[in-house]
């Protein structure tokens, strides 16, 4: 009998299966071997522990269950200076949804802005293009521009303290025209980093003047459709940033035509003409990291 013939007879075949190997590897045979009932616990013990690790699986897949679905939002928020910001762009739509603002007939320009520095107004060159929304607008693209922190102080007769006296400022003027009943101006603020525009109403005619705040939100969206995207080719799906602007404002005035302004000037019949002013309130911008949202 050859070498290899003997040692197969000696030892039988000992293929163990699957289930055999996860029992193995839930608790040792040799585990209760020193006990007087070795089987009974043995099975007892591996039940026991099949159930632990069972419920310790179900209480994972729970728990990513419940982040993909609750909508639950995490935010780290941190403070910085800047010594400049994009001079925000404007568009103005009309107060209803589904309508077109009006444009004035004639030639253009039907936009001006102006920016007001320590060296006085000096005219920024403007355009007005078609947008679309929710409805039918005129964007005004500023992003060439920038407003930068630099503001004159001036001293005090009794020379005991300063006060502030100028600040960077852009103003936006338009003959833009609500076709509404209303005449009120639906007017978003946006930037080239972030398209969406965030929004606010000025009644149509009147001069606004009001200061700007940035915030920059860094959304990580953790998600199926998040996923989805990603490999659909939005390289940026699950990472987003944000600038929301905060602008806060008060009415100048009372309705205006100003039949002297390069606007009215245009236009046999000038409607009247709407005027935007915004400068900001601080070069420091609030800082929204590490937003997770689960959907």
């Amino acid at each position: 009998m050859d070498p290899a013939s003997q040692g197969a007879s000696e030892h039988p075949a000992e293929k163990s299966t699957y289930w055999d190997r996860f029992k193995e590897w839930l608790l040792p045979s040799t585990s209760f071997a020193r006990s007087e009932t070795p089987q009974k616990d043995l099975l007892y013990g591996r039940i026991l522990i099949a159930i632990f690790y069972a419920i310790l699986t179900g209480v994972f897949v729970y728990t990513v269950v419940r982040l993909c679905y609750s909508g639950r939002i995490e935010l780290f928020s941190n403070l910085y200076k800047v010594d400049f910001i994009e001079a925000p762009s404007l568009a103005f739509c009309p107060f209803n949804a589904n309508e077109t603002i009006q444009w004035p007939q004639g030639r253009e320009p039907w936009v001006s802005a102006t920016k007001m520095d320590l060296k006085g107004a000096q005219n920024l060159s403007a355009s007005m293009r078609n947008c679309s929304f929710d409805r039918n607008c005129g964007c005004v693209d500023m992003h060439a521009y920038r407003l930068w922190d630099i503001s004159s102080e001036t001293a005090s007769p009794a020379g005991d303290h300063h006060s502030m006296v100028s600040r960077e400022s852009i103003e936006i003027r338009t003959n833009m025209s609500d076709p509404s009943q209303e005449h009120v101006l639906k007017v978003g603020i946006y930037d080239s980093f972030d398209k969406a525009p965030d929004w606010f109403y000025v009644n149509q005619g009147s001069m606004f003047i009001g200061q700007l705040e940035l915030i920059v939100w860094t959304v990580v969206d953790v998600s199926v459709t998040g996923l989805i995207n990603t490999f659909k080719g939005d390289i940026r799906a699950m990472v987003k940033n944000r600038h929301i602007f905060r602008y806060t404002s008060q009415t100048v005035g009372e309705i205006r035509h100003h039949e002297s302004s390069t606007l009215a000037s245009s236009y046999p019949q000038a409607r009247p003409e709407t005027s935007v002013r915004y400068e900001m309130k601080t070069f420091f911008v609030e800082e929204q990291r590490h937003k997770y949202i689960f959907l």
